[in-house]
């Protein structure tokens, strides 16, 4: 509905925050009793963590109030990088709670408590602002009109939502506390979905996973306060804003508090009195399942029917299976299973890259959880990769591969180094010398190759076996070769001058290699 600026109040020589109606001079008569009546809520309290009104007025047709400006963030900005500690999150909601409770003494209802609505000033200090959908409560005029929902979706409690403005009360406030506190332990909204009528069917049929279980270092009786605040009935909530902020207390000290958690029966009951219906369905298939089994067993002719029935409740289910994976994510957090949840969230954004609440889940999920994640891109080939080693200085790494290469990489970037080491068939092993200066490859073309471990260049001719060769390796004083294949196991002394013996000396115009593999110094095992 509104636009605000930092402006300069000129008489006063003062920065201050100036609110107009988004639409000027063409608002709505609503939107100008809503702003009036922002204003005037705002207005009638004092208190040092609520936004202060300084004047209201008219120039032009264009309506305006003024009041203090807050140099900072807003709670939305700072959580949207990560949740914040619990001790910083119960003081937030401690403040906010207190300022509430002078609200509430006055006889006025926030009705529209989140995030984006409390400024945290240059003192780390909370200030609740946005009086817009305030409500008096000796007032019996409002705004709204009866069955019809005012609010944030996400924070908004189930008789709000339902539209139920006489059920409305500072019990309400307490809720939206609750959802607030909630989102700052865990980066979330205690519900969100993609749409807000989903999102109101899950305030209202569903409970809130447990913030511990989204950010496991949320400790048990902050968890226990914050869902306390959640509950749906308002009679199972604090009673006051003032009860809330006490039991915040107590926690800051390390005190006993006064709520405790839900046990694991209540909550199964509580939710079969919210869902009657569905309650009476779930024993009723559960029954039928039994009795089916049992006429299975018993009547063999039924079986072609039932698994009839059954292949149609598939096809049924599967239509639900998008719009259910988010309640199956909750599961596996639930289980503390981090990985395959994450599986799952990654998935659920591949088929819909747009799904905001996968996404804000995930960035949830990976800032309070550890995973690990490949360094550097994979190291590829055209064929299979038969094998792989480190450089003994671990600054490169060798692979080997069925397409009859082998890859000289970097270990730090990932990027190849040099030309690829060919051979005439799969390459089977590729080793490097003790002193990181040389490689031998060990190929299915029935040869084995020695090569410059700096650029992958050939520094002798092949040696030629009589059958495939499955491996080879150096000795550890890099002199000699020791392949494995088919027809048994050679030795051979090398006759390579030196590491540079790649350079080529010209006699005659012919360039000349050096061998070696010397006759005179192989031999065989069997």
């Amino acid at each position: 509905m509104g636009v605000v600026y930092k402006a300069r109040q000129r008489s006063l020589n003062r920065i201050i925050a100036l609110k107009l109606i988004l639409s000027g001079r063409f608002a709505s008569k609503e939107s100008v009793e809503r702003l009036r009546a922002e204003a005037t809520a705002a207005a009638a309290l004092r208190h040092p963590n609520i936004v202060a009104i300084h004047e209201v007025g008219q120039v032009d047709g264009q309506h305006y109030f003024t009041m203090d400006y807050v140099a900072g963030r807003s709670l939305a900005e700072i959580v949207c990088e990560r949740p914040v500690s619990a001790d910083r999150a119960a003081a937030y909601a401690r403040v906010i709670a207190e300022a509430m409770e002078e609200a509430h003494h006055h006889g006025t209802l926030h009705r529209d408590l989140k995030p984006s609505n409390v400024l945290i000033d240059e003192h780390d200090q909370p200030r609740v602002t946005d009086f817009g959908l305030a409500k008096r409560l000796d007032d019996g005029s409002d705004l709204t009109v009866s069955g019809k929902a005012i609010g944030s979706p996400g924070y908004m409690p189930p008789e709000q939502a339902l539209g139920k403005r006489n059920a409305i009360g500072p019990h309400s406030d307490v809720y939206a506390m609750g959802a607030l506190l909630y989102h700052l332990l865990t980066g979330r909204a205690p519900f969100a979905a993609e749409t807000t009528e989903a999102t109101l069917a899950q305030a209202l049929n569903n409970d809130p996973v447990a913030p511990r279980v989204l950010n496991p270092t949320v400790p048990r009786d902050l968890e226990t306060i914050c869902l306390k605040c959640l509950e749906k009935e308002p009679a199972s909530r604090y009673r006051t804003a003032q009860a809330l902020a006490d039991d915040l207390r107590r926690f800051e000290n390390d005190e006993p508090i006064s709520a405790r958690p839900v046990s694991a029966p209540e909550k199964v009951w509580r939710w079969c009195r919210r869902r009657p219906a569905v309650a009476g369905l779930l024993m009723a298939l559960t029954v039928s399942l039994l009795t089916g089994f049992v006429a299975v067993l018993w009547q063999w002719g039924r079986a072609e029917s039932h698994a009839l029935a059954e292949s149609q409740q598939r096809r049924r289910a599967e239509v639900l299976v998008e719009r259910a994976e988010l309640d199956d994510v909750d599961e596996l957090l639930r289980a503390n299973d981090p990985a395959t949840t994450l599986a799952r969230l990654a998935r659920l954004l591949r088929w819909n890259p747009t799904n905001r609440i996968a996404a804000e889940r995930l960035m949830a999920l990976l800032a309070q959880r550890d995973f690990a994640f490949p360094l550097v891109p994979a190291f590829q080939h055209d064929g299979p990769v038969t094998a792989a080693e480190f450089s003994p200085d671990g600054r490169t790494v060798v692979t080997a591969s069925q397409d009859g290469t082998g890859r000289l990489w970097d270990a730090a970037g990932g990027q190849p180094v040099g030309a690829p080491m060919r051979h005439g068939g799969a390459v089977r092993s590729a080793r490097f010398s003790s002193d990181g200066n040389k490689i031998v490859t060990a190929s299915a073309d029935k040869t084995v190759r020695v090569w410059d471990a700096r650029d992958g260049h050939p520094l002798a001719e092949p040696i030629e076996h009589k059958m495939e060769v499955t491996s080879a390796e150096f000795s550890p004083d890099g002199k000699k070769l020791l392949t494995l294949c088919h027809d048994g196991v050679r030795v051979c002394a090398l006759a390579i001058a030196a590491l540079n013996s790649r350079r080529r000396d010209t006699v005659n115009g012919e360039a000349l290699r050096q061998n070696f593999c010397n006759p005179a110094h192989e031999f065989y095992l069997y």
